[in-house]
């Protein structure tokens, strides 16, 4: 779901460059190198839409909100000078201080990827691993090829892996009481 503007590793960009530019692209940020991000497929954006739709449902009430497609600027620099600012599918964050006009500021609690073919190599390498650095604590990547969910939660420096298929309920240790039944959310293809 995107390409990179530059291979030229020696010519790395910032969060602040990235926003001086004029017109409707979004960028994400990985060490430096920005990926344009491509509109996503509408199975992508319907299991988005089912997944936040779900997580808007469970955290009524609660002082986490889901955020869909915010920039997150992982490691916050005062002088914009970021350049780690990924922009995942969906971001859910507790702590309401962290969001501003512009961007989630610091590790969301939890953080969801779905998988295209031109982002699946970041959202198990670089992404997943400044995920981990930055303090997100669950790490869902959802593929809809093969209709099932890999969640990652990260404890100091164990990381937890476990794969949930279609027709299973994900559940959340993060979140105590999410469940979540994977019917819902990879529907049999009409």
């Amino acid at each position: 779901m995107g390409s990179n503007m530059t291979q030229d590793h020696s010519n790395l960009w910032t969060y602040g460059k990235l926003q001086a530019l004029e017109g409707e692209d979004r960028w994400e940020l990985i060490y430096g190198v920005p990926y344009l991000m491509a509109s996503p497929c509408p199975r992508h954006q319907r299991i988005s839409k089912l997944l936040t739709r779900h997580l808007d449902d469970f955290l009524a009430g609660k002082p986490c909100e889901a955020y869909q497609a915010i920039d997150v600027r992982l490691f916050p620099q005062e002088s914009g000078d970021d350049d780690i600012v990924p922009i995942p599918d969906i971001s859910v964050v507790c702590d309401p201080s962290q969001v501003d006009q512009h961007a989630c500021n610091g590790a969301p609690t939890l953080v969801i990827e779905i998988l295209s073919p031109s982002t699946a190599g970041r959202d198990f390498g670089d992404k997943k691993d400044c995920y981990k650095k930055a303090g997100v604590q669950e790490y869902w990547i959802v593929d809809p090829f093969n209709n099932e969910v890999q969640r990652f939660l990260w404890l100091g420096r164990q990381e937890k892996r476990m794969t949930f298929r279609r027709g299973e309920t994900l559940v959340s240790p993060t979140f105590p009481g999410l469940e979540l039944p994977l019917l819902g959310i990879f529907p049999a293809e009409p």
